[in-house]
């Protein structure tokens, strides 16, 4: 009987804490349009339904106060990527600094103001074509 008791304590004491249990935390919300449009290259548009690959924000680099670089695909031809984005560049304010354009490959150097920013598309071997923007700001 003794055991019994015991037994039933212990039984007691070990469900106690599971019966207090808080419930499960709501899932978070969804982002605000300002966070998803935080995550952007200001003043460099992704390109129309390519697919973001990757995407890193402030890491600060050398002389800069802030930095972002965003990593697209598309199945586009590059030249049409090309226009896209030489037609942008004068849309939305930047100076050319340099060009660099290969067969499969273009990069722009720009520049407005205080701000920094390189664009390269690139013809990838397995099909489509690679865009990297990034804007640095001092």
């Amino acid at each position: 009987m003794r055991a019994l008791g015991l037994a039933l304590i212990v039984v007691a004491v070990l469900a106690a804490p599971a019966c207090s249990r808080q419930p499960a935390a709501p899932a978070p919300a969804a982002p605000s349009p300002a966070a998803a449009a935080a995550a952007t290259v200001e003043g460099l548009p992704d390109y129309p339904g390519a697919v973001r690959t990757g995407l890193e924000t402030g890491e600060v680099k050398s002389g800069f106060s802030r930095s972002i670089e965003a990593r697209f695909h598309t199945g586009d031809p590059i030249g049409a990527v090309k226009k896209y984005y030489e037609d942008a560049f004068s849309a939305n304010g930047w100076t050319v600094v340099s060009t660099e354009q290969k067969t499969t490959e273009n990069k722009w150097r720009l520049s407005k103001g205080t701000t920094v920013a390189e664009v390269e598309v690139e013809t990838e071997k397995t099909g489509g074509v690679r865009i990297k923007l990034e804007r640095r700001d001092r």
